[in-house]
């Protein structure tokens, strides 16, 4: 089966098939899936290894878990917040309340806090790209 092939199944799988079995299919986007790659390009050819690329990725998911996740915890919810979801969210509690003006008050502040996360990782990837070459 080709990879694309195990990818078009990946995304044929429904949300209850794959929280039901004990695997879970990631499709990787083309950064990822190149770095994987090299990878495992590279430790081949250090030595004789079997390794592939699922094996490869739990590894790193395993590792990334348990040594950075609580530390990039922070940056991980600001990479992904969905500020249009929370803002919709806060104003339908604000529809309960009498601090209304409060309510959307924090909820700006919130989404400023998460943008300003967001810039700071950027620029953070960007200068360890400028220094690192």
């Amino acid at each position: 089966m080709s990879i694309s092939e195990n990818r078009e199944e990946a995304d044929t799988l429904s949300e209850s098939q794959a929280s039901a079995s004990a695997v879970l299919r990631i499709v990787l986007d083309k950064e990822a899936s190149l770095a994987c790659d090299q990878m495992i390009q590279a430790l081949k050819s250090e030595g004789p290894i079997r390794l592939s690329s699922s094996k490869l990725a739990s590894f790193v998911l395993a590792r990334f878990f348990s040594l950075y996740f609580e530390k990039d915890k922070d940056l991980l919810l600001a990479e992904f917040f969905d500020s249009k979801c929370f803002v919709e969210e806060e104003l339908r509690k604000a529809t309960d309340s009498s601090d209304v003006s409060g309510i959307l008050e924090r909820t700006t502040l919130k989404v400023r806090k998460m943008q300003e996360l967001k810039k700071r990782r950027v620029k953070t990837a960007t200068s360890r790209k400028i220094i690192n070459g």
